[in-house]
């Protein structure tokens, strides 16, 4: 939890990433930035259980262009067509 709290405040002050979806926390994570134009999912630690026997660990991530509008704030669903 510490690294992937580590990553969120890194992610909020990029200014990049709109939301954030993480192995260690069930739900998408609105990072504020409703104008940017990026998703990221991440696991912030893999084999973490690996750290006592000095086994290597990491991080593993992937980054997506949002479906959802811009100034909007992040949701699994894509907005809806306007109708002029």
């Amino acid at each position: 939890m510490i690294a992937d709290t580590h990553f969120l405040r890194a992610l909020r002050k990029g200014g990049v990433v709109c939301c954030m979806i993480s192995e260690e926390i069930d739900e998408l994570i609105d990072i504020g930035n409703h104008q940017s134009k990026y998703v990221i999912a991440i696991d912030p630690l893999d084999d973490s259980s690996n750290i006592d026997v000095s086994v290597s660990i990491g991080t593993i991530f992937s980054i997506y262009k949002r479906k959802t509008c811009l100034g909007c704030p992040p949701s699994k669903r894509r907005c809806a067509p306007t109708r002029h």
